[in-house]
């Protein structure tokens, strides 16, 4: 005698009827409501990279032009330095092709060497025995009777040539005062008219200024000075 079926429990029409002694179909769960994505954060504009300051290459040999600064208000020095020396210089610093700092700190040190070579031979100089000593007022009387009969200092080269002793030291350089000495005594020999060295000393200007026109306050190193 077949089963009798629940009212209600009729398989849908044409689907396929469950086999007989087959479990029954596992409810269905209810539909899960879809994910919404997550908010993406909002987007920040990021400021515009700042790239750094530019840094020059750093300085390499002689510049195309140098841009020195000579050593002011330096004794010996300062008022004897001339353009025309400060070319010579940058000629120099060029050929050594030192940077503008390398040049600078070598120009700085110019004052120096030359208080030294001048110092050296003054010393020299009051030691040497025909030179120096007891003699040295008849000596300086010689050297300056000799530049002045062959280079007053009015003229451009006696001029230049007093300043370059006074700016190097090399106005009390021993041989080259013997040569200059020499060539004074033979010319007071040779003349009797020419000054002799007490007549040189009563001149209106002292012999300091006669190796070493135009000198400035304070003073500075002159040739065969008997100071220290």
């Amino acid at each position: 005698m077949p089963e009798a079926v629940a009212p209600g429990s009729e398989p849908a029409p044409g689907s396929t009827p469950p086999a007989a002694g087959a479990p029954p179909a596992a409810p269905k769960d209810p539909e899960t409501p879809p994910v919404k994505p997550a908010a993406e954060p909002p987007v920040v504009a990021k400021p515009p990279a700042v790239e750094p300051p530019a840094v020059p290459p750093a300085e390499v040999g002689a510049p195309p032009a140098y841009a020195l600064t000579a050593p002011a208000d330096v004794v010996h020095f300062s008022e004897h330095w001339l353009e025309k020396d400060q070319r010579l210089f940058e000629v120099q610093a060029r050929a050594n092709n030192w940077t503008n700092d390398e040049a600078q700190v070598a120009l700085d040190r110019v004052p120096q060497g030359h208080q030294l070579t001048r110092d050296a031979f003054k010393a020299e100089l009051k030691a040497d025995p025909e030179l120096g000593g007891d003699n040295m007022e008849k000596t300086e009387a010689n050297v300056l009777r000799a530049l002045d009969h062959f280079l007053p200092k009015t003229t451009k080269h006696g001029a230049d040539l007093r300043r370059m002793m006074n700016l190097t030291g090399f106005g009390n350089y021993p041989a080259l005062v013997a040569g200059w000495s020499a060539v004074g005594r033979a010319l007071a020999e040779d003349d009797p008219g020419i000054l002799k060295p007490k007549e040189i000393q009563a001149q209106d200007l002292p012999a300091e200024d006669v190796l070493y026109p135009g000198k400035g306050p304070g003073g500075a190193p002159v040739l065969l000075t008997h100071s220290a």
